[in-house]
């Protein structure tokens, strides 16, 4: 979407501007150990707003996740949609409480425990560089950049400027830098994506870092030029298939990451094994399959943390 084309202002964008100061407050006065109470709190009052709407609209909402739902199959309980949903909200503001806590004096220090440091390592040896495609959870916009920082990694990762809170004008300029401000500081860079220029220039500087043996990343998701059509679930989904056109055309080792937050609070960054090794003889290899690979895992880590995944962005059929 182009700077032209963005709304000035939309509805979130004035909702933002009421949580973000409420949430501030919360997580900066309110120990840690309240949270979760807290945020289901909010979510269960935010699922309350949602049914108190017009017939009409919640019959639409209701239709759009039993359809969502349905393309699990029997792999997830349809009857426990519900209280996936309400989860996800309480989830989401623990994640916002996580992010404004960071900028109170002191900032935030939780245990984030990052498993799998090993593959990077090994990526490194080899001399190419390492891209991360980091999986579409809730916790891992903030925490596998801490995660990754504090166990000495400088990332570069490409960037939208729609990232934080919302996509409109107002939200780009004014609301999305409150959130990415935090992200920044565990950050080598932020690669961004000119909307004017495409992804080429943002592309490029990638490029170069993994020719300089660094460390990139790249979030998991469909937004691009070229997508491939893989199995999900059951379902088919597009998939853009830039990281791994980036990975191989690099000589880099590709490398899915998956963060979760556990029931006892310990958050995760999980960096799971090669995609896509330059030592291989892969590279007749379809991006299909590889991206195909990519998502099996995924689909282990949804059915086992459903209240996590940030699913809005799959249901495209």
């Amino acid at each position: 979407m182009s700077e032209k084309a963005r709304r000035l202002i939309q509805v979130k964008d004035l909702i933002e501007l009421i949580g973000i100061p409420i949430l501030a407050i919360i997580s900066w006065t309110i120990p840690e150990r309240h949270w979760d109470s807290i945020a289901r709190g909010f979510a269960t009052l935010f699922a309350s707003l949602r049914v108190g709407r017009t017939s009409l609209r919640v019959g639409r909402t209701r239709a759009r996740q039993k359809r969502h739902w349905r393309r699990f199959g029997d792999r997830i309980d349809p009857s426990k949609a519900k209280s996936i949903e309400t989860t996800v909200y309480a989830h989401f503001y623990v994640a916002r409480m996580q992010a404004y806590r960071d900028y109170r004096p002191g900032g935030w220090h939780p245990e984030i425990q990052v498993i799998g440091t090993e593959h990077i390592e090994a990526a490194r040896e080899k001399g190419h560089g390492v891209l991360l495609w980091v999986a579409p959870f809730i916790y891992s916009d903030l925490v596998a950049k801490k995660g990754l920082h504090d166990v000495g990694y400088r990332v570069s990762h490409l960037s939208r400027p729609s990232h934080g809170f919302t996509p409109s004008q107002f939200g780009v300029h004014i609301l999305n830098p409150i959130w990415t401000r935090i992200e920044d500081r565990y950050l080598a860079e932020r690669v961004r994506i000119a909307d004017s220029r495409g992804s080429g220039s943002a592309i490029k500087t990638l490029r170069n870092r993994l020719e300089d043996n660094q460390v990139v990343s790249i979030t998991f998701g469909r937004e691009a030029r070229k997508t491939a059509q893989v199995t999900f679930m059951g379902s088919r989904l597009r998939i853009a298939t830039g990281p791994v056109h980036l990975a191989r055309t690099s000589k880099a080792v590709l490398l899915p990451v998956f963060t979760m937050r556990k029931d006892t609070g310990i958050l995760t960054v999980n960096i799971e094994s090669p995609l896509i090794q330059p030592t291989e003889d892969n590279s007749d290899e379809p991006y299909e399959a590889i991206i195909q690979k990519y998502v099996q895992k995924l689909e282990q880590y949804v059915l086992n943390y459903p209240g996590q995944w940030k699913r809005s962005w799959v249901c495209d059929q």
